[in-house]
């Protein structure tokens, strides 16, 4: 019997993949399947697989054509065959006794999920320890609604207007990438779950919303099993990924919007209030990108610019956005976006990008 499905997504990894295979093929339990999706590398990743293949008859190799990480994932659902699944990403790698540790707890506890804590190493190999925030050790369906869910899907007006007052913005949010979760294959296959392929990136908070809406007792661990590294690289540094910065903000918009449609239609529970914050601070976000630019290229950001600006969520939330008590530093900038001033906002970031003044993060 197949305890744990452990599901490895592969993109020209060649100089990592090597690192998260060992650490995979030194678990010592044999009730676990290892299913590594190659999404189309054409670098030697192809070739490493195959030779760990060799070394570890749980391995299972699935090549596919490029489609990108959600794409990836959705084939290794179709192939696992464990009561539960972990995701590891190719990059990244685990602790040589996660899965022993995670069976046995898994099998002290009637939960059907579990949520972890994870080592962050960052680029110059200093590893830091991030613990579940939550001080509970088992939450069901209200708290799971109550405190995960608004924990991992964005910023509320709430969390926004406790920011303007001084309080640090995601005090209480957790990175929601789904390697810090062990899933049951049952709420997936029961409830048809997949990652979005729609989206650029977002994908996690989607796979989690909808996962965590279904689930009915989450353990909280308050250990560390995965290693998340750190690698060089920046969605906003040229302009072609500029415009996938955009077009990433953009799908996220209209498929978490969807999803909470969804939702609403089967249970009447309305998850949108949860990332309106979010929706707000993004027109800021994508002004700061977009702005920095060449001024030939002025024209055709700023028509970026204002078509997302005037998308009717984003419409929908400055409506609704409160601006008294906000610093004036954002109170100006809001104050643009509410009033559709949108490009004043757009052409003082451009000149603060050209005089190198950072006053807003990305």
């Amino acid at each position: 019997m197949i305890k744990l499905s452990i599901i490895v997504t592969i993109y020209n990894l060649e100089n990592c993949i090597k690192k998260c295979l060992d650490s995979l093929i030194k678990q010592q339990n044999q009730e676990i399947e290892i299913i590594c999706v190659n999404d189309g590398s054409t670098d030697s990743s192809k070739e490493i697989l195959e030779e760990y293949e060799l070394k570890d008859s749980r391995i299972k190799i699935i090549n596919k054509k490029n489609g990108g990480i959600s794409s990836a994932r959705n084939v290794g659902l179709q192939y696992s065959k464990g009561r539960y699944i972990l995701f590891v990403d190719g990059d990244d790698y685990i602790d040589d006794i996660t899965s022993d540790k995670l069976i046995s707890i898994v099998e002290q506890n009637e939960a059907d999920t579990f949520f972890m804590g994870y080592y962050r190493q960052w680029f110059d190999g200093a590893i830091n320890k991030i613990y579940p925030k939550l001080n509970k050790s088992i939450i069901y369906e209200e708290d799971i609604k109550k405190l995960l869910i608004p924990s991992i899907v964005g910023i509320s007006f709430e969390k926004l207007y406790d920011w303007f007052s001084g309080e640090s913005l995601t005090s209480n949010n957790e990175f929601p990438s789904v390697w810090r979760f062990l899933y049951s294959r049952n709420i997936i296959q029961k409830n048809k779950i997949k990652f979005n392929e729609n989206v650029i990136t977002g994908e996690d908070i989607l796979f989690n919303l909808e996962y965590l809406h279904y689930a009915k007792r989450v353990c909280i661990l308050r250990e560390c099993f995965y290693y998340y590294v750190e690698r060089f690289g920046s969605l906003t540094q040229s302009y072609d990924k500029k415009q996938k910065f955009y077009e990433s903000k953009l799908k996220l918009l209209i498929e978490r919007e969807k999803l909470t449609k969804k939702l609403y239609n089967k249970e009447k529970i309305d998850y949108s209030s949860l990332y309106q914050g979010t929706i707000i601070l993004s027109t800021v976000q994508i002004a700061l990108v977009l702005s920095e630019c060449k001024i030939s290229l002025l024209k055709q950001n700023y028509s970026l610019y204002k078509k997302y600006l005037n998308i009717y969520l984003v419409r929908e939330c400055y409506e609704k956005i409160n601006l008294l008590y906000a610093p004036i530093k954002y109170k100006i900038p809001l104050f643009l976006c509410k009033y559709n001033l949108g490009f004043m906002l757009f052409f003082t970031c451009y000149l603060l990008n050209r005089l190198k003044i950072y006053i807003y993060p990305e």
